[in-house]
C-alpha cells in the first residue's frame, strides 16, 4: 500500500497529507483514515473491495482542488464507515454498488454533486445496509466544482448545473433506512429514496429548491416512490410549534409515492409545497402539524 497501516484504536499518527490520482484500492482486510488530509486530483476515486472494510474518522478531510472528485465506490460486501470526517467536492461522494454496508455519522458533506449514492444490486448481490446515519450534515455551498470532461458520469443523474443536486439518492433500493438529526441545507434535493423502507426522525430541510434542475426531479427536501406496497414511510419532526423548523426554504418539503404512510407528525413546515400524498396503500396518517 502507499500507505503505513493506521489503526483506529491505537494513538492518532502525525497528522498526514496525501494527493490521489486516478484510482487507490483497499483490498486489505481492514484500513483505517484516521487524521489524514486527501487532496483528491480531478476524476480520482477510492474502491473498498468485496470483503473488505474501510474507516474515515478523527477528522480525516477528502477535497478536490479545481474539478470534481469521483467517488468513495463501496463494492458488494464491502464496509465504508465515516464518523467525525469531511468529505468535500465529490461527485458522488459515496457511491455504493448494492450489497455494501454504510456506517456515516458525525460528518460533514460539503459542495458534492451527490453526497451519498446507492445504486444496485450491480451486477449481483444484495441490497446495501444503512447500518448508522445520524449527525451528519449535508450543505451544497453556493456552488459546486465542475465535472471533468473525462470522468464516466452516472446516467441515473442529471448533467450538473453546478449546483449540488442531492444529499441522498438511492436510486434503485436499500434496506431500511434511519435517518436521525441530520441537516440538509443548499441542496436541489435532500433525500430520494426509491422502493426503500425510510424512517426520519428530527432532521432539518433548508435552502432546498430547484437551482436549475427540472421541476419534477428537484426541489424536494424528501421524496419517496414505492409501488410495491412492501415498504414503509415513518417521519417525526421537532413539533408542530417547536423550533428549529423541519422544513424551510423548501420548495417541496415532502412528496410520498405509492408508499406506505405510517406516520408523519410534529412538523413544523415552511415550504411552497407542504405534504403530497400520491396512491399511499393502505393509509397515510398525518398529524400535529402546522
Amino acid at each position: 500500500p502507499i500507505m503505513g497501516p493506521t489503526p483506529c484504536d491505537g494513538s492518532p499518527p502525525k497528522f498526514s497529507v496525501y494527493e490521489i490520482s486516478g484510482q487507490l484500492n483497499i483490498d486489505v482486510e481492514s484500513y483505517c483514515f484516521y487524521n489524514y488530509l486527501f487532496k483528491m486530483n480531478p476524476g480520482a476515486k477510492i474502491v473498498v473491495e468485496p470483503g473488505k472494510k474501510l474507516e474515515i474518522t478523527n477528522g480525516t478531510k477528502i477535497f478536490g482542488c479545481s474539478e470534481l472528485w469521483e467517488s468513495i465506490e463501496v463494492q458488494n460486501g464491502a464496509t465504508l464507515i465515516i464518523d467525525k470526517a469531511t468529505m468535500e467536492d465529490g461527485y458522488t461522494a459515496v457511491h455504493a454498488n448494492g450489497g455494501g454496508n454504510l456506517s456515516i455519522t458525525n460528518s460533514s458533506f460539503n459542495r458534492n454533486f451527490v453526497g451519498v449514492q446507492v445504486d444496485g444490486p450491480m451486477p449481483v448481490g444484495g441490497l446495501t445496509n444503512f447500518n448508522a446515519f445520524y449527525g451528519n450534515t449535508f450543505d451544497g455551498g453556493a456552488s459546486i466544482l465542475p465535472v471533468p470532461a473525462n470522468m464516466p458520469l452516472n446516467l441515473s443523474l442529471p448533467a450538473s448545473k453546478e449546483n449540488a443536486f442531492a444529499a441522498v439518492w438511492i436510486q434503485t433500493s436499500a434496506n431500511p433506512v434511519h435517518s436521525l438529526n441530520n441537516v440538509f441545507q443548499n441542496l436541489s434535493n435532500g433525500i430520494y429514496a426509491n422502493a426503500t423502507s425510510l424512517k426520519l426522525t428530527k432532521n432539518q430541510f433548508t435552502n432546498i429548491w430547484e437551482n436549475g434542475y427540472f421541476d419534477w426531479m428537484a426541489g424536494y427536501g424528501v421524496r419517496v416512490k414505492d409501488h410495491s406496497s412492501s415498504h414503509n414511510f415513518q417521519q417525526t419532526g421537532f413539533g408542530k410549534d417547536a423550533e428549529p423548523l423541519s422544513f424551510s426554504l423548501c420548495s417541496k418539503a415532502m412528496r410520498l409515492e405509492g408508499i406506505r404512510v405510517d406516520y408523519i407528525k410534529g412538523n413544523n413546515i415552511r415550504a411552497n409545497t407542504g405534504i403530497e400524498l400520491i396512491a399511499n396503500y393502505p393509509k397515510a396518517v398525518v398529524i400535529n402539524n402546522r
